[in-house]
C-alpha cells in the first residue's frame, strides 16, 4: 500500500478528483441559483395571474386556470433542477475534500520517509 502512494498517477489522479470536484461545485451552484430565480419568477407570474383570473370572466378563468397548472408544472420541474444543484454541490465538495486528504496523506508520507529517523 505505501507503495501505491509514491507512484506518481496517484498524484496526478488526486488532483483530478479536485478539479472534477470545482466543476461539479460550480454547474451545481449554477444550476441551483438559475433554479431560484426561476422559481421566484413564476410565483411573482402565479400570484399576476390569481389577480387577473379574479377580475375576468368565466370564460377567462378557464385559461387563467390552464395557465396556473402550467405554472404548477413548471414550479415541480425547477424543484426538482434545485435538489439536483444541491446534490451536485455536494458532490462536488466531497469530491474535493477527498482529493486534498488524499494529496495531504501523499505528502505526509513522503516527508516522514525523506526524514531519518535517529
Amino acid at each position: 500500500m505505501s507503495r501505491l502512494w509514491e507512484q506518481e498517477w496517484v498524484s496526478t489522479a488526486l488532483m483530478a478528483l479536485i478539479l472534477i470536484g470545482i466543476g461539479l461545485l460550480v454547474i451545481g451552484g449554477v444550476t441551483f441559483f438559475t433554479a431560484q430565480y426561476d422559481t421566484g419568477r413564476i410565483l411573482a407570474e402565479r400570484v399576476e395571474i390569481q389577480r387577473l383570473a379574479a377580475e375576468a370572466g368565466q370564460a377567462a378563468r378557464d385559461t387563467y386556470a390552464q395557465m396556473l397548472f402550467g405554472r404548477d408544472q413548471q414550479l415541480v420541474r425547477l424543484e426538482s433542477d434545485l435538489n439536483r444543484g444541491i446534490i451536485m454541490s455536494g458532490a462536488g465538495l466531497i469530491l474535493i475534500a477527498l482529493g486534498w486528504i488524499g494529496r495531504e496523506v501523499r505528502k505526509s508520507r513522503r516527508v516522514s520517509t525523506a526524514v531519518p529517523r535517529p
